[in-house]
């Protein structure tokens, strides 16, 4: 693995952003990501699938067209999320976070009725550390891409074409409490 290499991997200068998010706004970010798994028969593209760390695993049920695709069985360090509604989590995105997705995005609203989840109302700060350079110095702890260093398939995510019985959490959060959540991300679990 080469710097180029590297580079080309991640061709933008991302810096890493965090979120404060309630268990009921990852459950939707989950099932926004399955809602973006590429079907049988459609052409590669970016659709900003989301990769989440070991901690949370969760079943992707496609259902018959993506409008139906849900996340099943999502937990978090072995607990079902949808116990921990309430709480805030800190989550961590590059800046930038979807943006890639965004043609898809537009096409896949005009041709179904289909609800993505808006991450600009999350309260958000900017670290200012850069992806690749934290990255890089990682891959130059562990010496490359290892087993070592946490490269590993460990099955946190599985796809499932006939959907189980879904459970989903609808939730708009208002302005007051996202303001509120910026303020206070007490009790909060880093994942």
């Amino acid at each position: 693995l080469t710097y180029g290499d590297w580079f080309q991997i991640m061709p933008y200068a991302d810096t890493i952003r965090l979120f404060w998010l309630k268990g009921r706004d990852l459950l939707r970010l989950l099932d926004d990501n399955a809602m973006r798994v590429r079907r049988t028969g459609e052409q590669p593209g970016e659709r900003g699938f989301v990769h989440f760390s070991r901690e949370l695993r969760y079943q992707i049920g496609l259902g018959s067209d993506r409008s139906e695709a849900h996340a099943v069985d999502a937990k978090l360090h072995g607990e079902p999320l949808g116990s921990n509604l309430d709480k805030m989590y800190l989550v961590a995105f590059p800046s930038h976070f979807r943006h890639l997705a965004i043609p898809w995005e537009a096409g896949e609203i005009v041709r179904l009725p289909v609800l993505l989840t808006g991450i600009e109302h999350w309260p958000v700060r900017d670290t200012g550390l850069f992806v690749r350079r934290e990255l890089l110095a990682h891959i130059a702890i562990h010496r490359g891409v290892t087993v070592a260093g946490g490269a590993r398939c460990d099955g946190r995510v599985q796809v499932v074409a006939e959907s189980p019985v879904l459970t989903t959490v609808s939730h708009s959060a208002s302005e007051n409490e996202l303001v509120e959540a910026e303020r206070t991300p007490i009790d909060t679990e880093v994942i």
